[in-house]
């Protein structure tokens, strides 16, 4: 991606592709109970003020992490 050799909806889908792997490895290392660090697919230093909000990320980890581990 980094290189431009794809374009279109190949590269939306690749963007897309690469942030659902970053929100899958933060919901993996979140469970051990490792420390996570917000990657840059789900930084929003890029954005405006206005839109710089953690809500959508507590909101993948409420989704996505082990019911079993929510307990804990």
């Amino acid at each position: 991606m980094n290189m431009k050799l794809i374009g279109g909806l190949i590269y939306v889908q690749a963007i897309l592709k690469r942030i659902q792997i970053a929100k899958d490895l933060m919901i993996i290392e979140l469970e051990q109970g490792n420390e996570v660090l917000i990657s840059k697919e789900l930084s929003q230093d890029d954005l405006p003020l206005s839109f710089r909000y953690y809500d959508s990320i507590l909101r993948i980890i409420q989704r996505k992490i082990n019911p079993h581990q929510r307990e804990m």
